[in-house]
This record gives structure tokens, C-alpha cells and sequence, in this order.
């Protein structure tokens, strides 16, 4: 393992510069646009864009890999996204900053899909769960360590936007200097979304609601921090404590989920979720810790649990489909993404502040109302213990991430959709 991490140091590291950008840049636009005076429905549609994109960079990202190879393709998309933070604070127009959006998604799923593909050659069966983790580990570090990047200047100014620009190059320096062996890209197969959900319609429709109410939490929230009043250095901690919920409740909410009744678990932990989104509107926004301790559950809670409903679906493929149904799982989440700052924005037009957690509970409830029906209406009965993909290792498309697509799985069985 040691020999291992020794070997691929270099993406790690470009890959902790890699999340101090995301997270930064995220929040940064968001608060920005509400500073501008944008409408929260434009708002909401600028966000979107940079799903939309990744959407793009899902379909086209493996092609560009095998054309040009991963090094050159890193390297090309961070000078992309290091163009597209600086063209943000050039023009400070809404649908400039749309389309830079969307380059910044396409380039960033590239990223992901180089790293990824990277570690799952570089680790084997015995450690793969572990590397994946601990980039996951890294990678959420980054993004929290972001957030603290907004209190280094105003983000009316120019400087936070060439900071993000700077450590974006400089995460392509240790990558491109690198002289570890680059993966083999192999085609990879495909499962279309129709079919996937005959066989894991509650996994799938899962997917799609969580990365929905993800891309609300990193699109919007800093809206919602605005509107309630807070202050820059506020902004970054409320942002801060949701990505350290998600953090430290990863890998105990996976474990959970591995060791009990997948189904149950997931249906239990959206109720749970949806209720302290409910919790959290009704909390009064003067007492700052009180908000940032429920906003960090209610991310903790409800952050991880794309983890869940991916493996509940991969719980239901055989060993040779995984990878298609991955591909799946990503292209489902990503649409759910690019509809969730949309769906959240109308609400704060009509309801104020609190509409950005009861859209958030809304999304959480019909998860876990479909799922009571799912298990009375079709419990599992001797198939119970069926367990596939770990819901420990996982990548969130509401924070930028993709999931380790190419991990290989072992399963039980491909259940028929009737007996669940």
C-alpha cells in the first residue's frame, strides 16, 4: 500500500489543489452573482450550467483520454478551467458567466475521469477500496479548505478569481512531471437510463434526487447565506461545515449501509435528512453556531448518501455489467445536478430564505416515501442480503466528482426487477 501511494503522490497532491479550486470557485460564483444583484432564477441557471457541462464531459471525456492520452488531457483541461476563472471576473455578465460555467463542468468531469481512471489501474483488489477512499478523503479536504479561501480578499475583487487561476495551473505541475505509467483506456459499454430503472428504479431514482439536492446545497446555499444576511467570512463557514458534515459522516454512513438492509437504510437516512433540512429552516439565522451545527448534520446526513443509492443499484448488476450501469448512474446524476439550483431558485423567489431548505427536504421526502413503497410492495424476502458495490467508495457529481466507474465488484446475483 505504501509502495503504492509512493507511486501516485503527484495526483494526489495536484488532485488536494484540484478541490481548494472547486470548492472555492463554487461558492465564490454563487455569492458573487447574488452580490451583482443576479436574479436567483438566473442565478440558478448559471450554477446548472457547469453540471450541463459535465454532463458533456461524461459523454466525451473517455474519447478525448484514448485520442491525446491522460497526462496531455490533465493538462490541457486545467489550463481550460484556469481560462474560465479569470474570464469570470473579466465580464461580469450572467450569460458570459453560463458559458464559462459549462467549459469549467466539461473540463473539470475530464479531470475526474483522468484521476480516477489513474488510481483504479494503479491499485489492485486488496487496496483498491482504500485508495479510492483516501482520494475521496483528499478531495473533500480540498473542497473544505476552499471555503477559507473567500476570507483572503473581497469577492467584489479581482484576486480571488487569479488565486483559483494560480492553483488550478499548478495542479497540472506535478501531474505532467510525473513519470508514473498512464492507464489503458478500454471502451466502455453502456446500459441506457430506461433499463437501468426497470431494474433498480429505487437506487436510480435515489441517484437522481440526491445529486439534485447536492447541486442545490453547492449551487444555492451561498444565495441563501446572502439573503439571510451573512457576511463573507460567514458565507465560507457555512459552506465549510456542510462539506465537513459530508467528511467525517462518509465513511460510518457507508458501513451502515454495507451492514444492513441496503433498502432500509437508504429510505431511513433521506427521512432523516429531510427532516433536519426542516429542522434547519426553522432555526433562527441570528444565532450563527446553532446554524452552522445543523446545516454540518443536515450536509452529513444527506451529502453521503449518493454513496448509498450507487451501490443499491450496482447491487443489482452482475459483475461484467458494473461499469455500464456506472456509466449510467453518472449520466442520471448529472441531469438531476443540472436541475437542482432551477428547482431551489423559484423557491427562494417565493418563500425567501427558508425555500432553500424546504426544497431540500422535498427532494429528501419523495426519496424516502418512494422507498416505503418500494419495500411494501416488493420486500425482499430470501434475496435480502444481497450486496454489491461498497457505499463506502464514492464520487459525488453535486460537488464535481464522478464515480470510480472502472472498480471492480463481485454480487450475488442479477435480481429480477420483481423481486424488489
Amino acid at each position: 500500500m505504501r509502495k503504492k501511494l509512493t507511486s501516485i503522490w503527484p495526483l494526489f497532491f495536484g488532485m488536494l489543489l484540484i478541490g481548494l479550486c472547486v470548492g472555492a470557485q463554487g461558492t465564490l460564483i454563487s455569492l458573487r452573482a447574488a452580490l451583482e444583484g443576479f436574479p436567483n432564477t438566473l442565478t440558478g441557471l448559471i450554477m446548472s450550467a457547469y453540471y450541463l457541462g459535465f454532463l458533456l464531459g461524461a459523454h466525451r471525456g473517455q474519447k478525448v483520454i484514448k485520442r491525446v492520452g491522460h497526462v496531455r488531457t490533465f493538462g490541457a483541461l486545467t489550463a481550460l478551467s484556469s481560462l474560465c476563472v479569470l474570464l469570470h471576473s473579466l465580464y461580469i455578465n450572467p450569460w458570459a458567466w453560463f458559458a464559462t460555467r459549462f467549459l469549467t463542468g466539461f473540463a473539470m468531469c475530464g479531470i475526474y475521469l483522468v484521476a480516477e481512471s489513474w488510481l483504479n489501474q494503479a491499485a489492485d483488489d486488496s487496496n483498491r477500496g482504500k485508495i479510492m477512499s483516501l482520494y475521496m478523503i483528499t478531495l473533500l479536504g480540498g473542497i473544505l479548505g476552499g471555503q477559507f479561501l473567500l476570507n483572503l480578499a473581497d469577492p467584489r475583487s479581482f484576486e480571488l478569481f487569479s488565486l483559483i487561476s494560480i492553483l488550478m495551473s499548478a495542479a497540472a505541475i506535478p501531474i505532467l512531471a510525473t513519470a508514473t505509467p498512464t492507464p489503458v483506456v478500454t471502451p466502455t459499454p453502456s446500459i441506457s437510463p430506461l433499463k437501468l430503472f426497470q431494474w433498480a428504479p429505487f437506487g436510480l431514482m435515489g441517484v437522481f434526487l440526491i445529486q439534485m439536492c447536492s447541486a442545490m446545497v453547492f449551487g444555492m446555499a451561498p444565495v441563501y447565506a446572502n439573503m439571510v444576511g451573512l457576511g463573507t467570512h460567514q458565507v465560507a463557514w457555512l459552506m465549510a461545515a456542510i462539506v465537513a458534515g459530508a467528511l467525517v459522516l462518509q465513511w460510518p454512513l457507508g458501513m451502515l449501509a454495507d451492514r444492513f438492509n441496503r433498502r432500509l437504510v437508504a429510505t431511513t437516512l433521506t427521512a432523516i435528512a429531510g427532516a433536519l433540512a426542516l429542522t434547519a429552516s426553522l432555526l433562527p439565522t441570528e444565532n450563527f453556531i446553532l446554524l452552522l451545527v445543523s446545516v454540518g448534520i443536515f450536509g452529513g446526513f444527506a451529502l453521503p448518501l449518493y454513496a448509498v443509492f450507487s451501490a443499491l443499484v450496482n447491487d443489482y448488476m452482475r459483475p461484467e455489467k458494473i461499469v455500464a450501469a456506472s456509466s449510467t448512474i453518472l449520466l442520471v446524476g448529472g441531469v438531476g445536478a443540472s436541475v437542482g439550483p432551477l428547482v431551489v431558485a423559484p423557491f427562494l423567489d417565493a418563500v425567501g430564505p427558508r425555500g432553500f431548505f424546504w426544497s431540500c427536504a422535498i427532494s429528501l421526502f419523495t426519496i424516502s416515501l418512494y422507498g416505503l413503497y418500494r419495500m411494501a410492495r416488493f420486500p425482499y424476502s430470501a434475496r435480502q442480503d444481497v450486496h454489491g458495490m461498497s457505499a463506502q467508495s464514492v464520487g459525488t457529481v453535486g460537488t464535481g466528482l464522478v464515480p470510480p466507474a472502472a472498480v471492480k465488484t463481485e454480487t450475488k446475483a442479477d435480481i429480477n426487477r420483481d423481486d424488489f
